[in-house]
């Protein structure tokens, strides 16, 4: 599948899980400006795309699932560097990770354009500025909202500048997928 359908096909698929009643909290992702610290020196990859959140509907009400939450992201091994229970947030908003994260290849979590046919992310150093947090559904549930910025090295060479990634979409469902499954089995 070339790059352009996958594109599409995960649009329409991040619209389906979005609800139009369900109102976005105020996290801000810098949009335009992303900026990371790898080794030590700060580096800034200007015009971004927008980052759009992925939601996940849950049944569960907004403490529940927050300490859901916090669960999932322990077992999909993703350490948190950043907690705010006053706006049930939580993240790691320098994540450095190569080849696998949370248990998915690298390529299916980010899209760092490819070299000779093989997606860079399989190869290259990444960052990850990932944040979720949960807000009430107005009917006794909940919404889990990801956001996901990445930048992305290639280490065998020596200039130190970043390309900025895109979300694939997978990782901000299986924390919802992990979520979902955790409440079915509460039952």
């Amino acid at each position: 599948m070339r790059f352009t359908e996958l594109i599409a096909v995960l649009s329409i698929l991040a619209a389906g899980c979005v609800s139009a009643t369900a109102s976005v909290p105020d996290v801000t992702m810098a949009p335009q400006t992303t900026t990371l610290t790898p080794h030590g020196g700060s580096i800034s990859a200007g015009g971004t795309a927008d980052v759009v959140p992925i939601s996940a509907s849950l049944s569960a009400g907004p403490d529940s699932a927050y300490h859901l939450l916090k669960v999932a992201y322990v077992a999909l091994e993703i350490p948190v560097t950043e907690e705010d229970p006053s706006k049930r947030l939580i993240g790691n908003v320098v994540l450095k990770a190569r080849r696998h994260l949370a248990g998915l290849p690298m390529q299916a979590v980010v899209f760092c354009g490819e070299r000779m046919g093989v997606p860079n992310a399989e190869t290259w150093e990444i960052q990850l500025d990932i944040r979720s947090y949960i807000v009430p559904d107005g009917k006794g549930g909940s919404q889990l909202w990801t956001k996901l910025q990445a930048l992305g090295h290639d280490p065998t060479t020596s200039s130190r500048d970043m390309m900025t990634c895109t979300t694939q979409g997978n990782l901000e469902a299986k924390l919802g997928n992990f979520m979902k499954l955790a409440l079915l089995k509460k039952r």
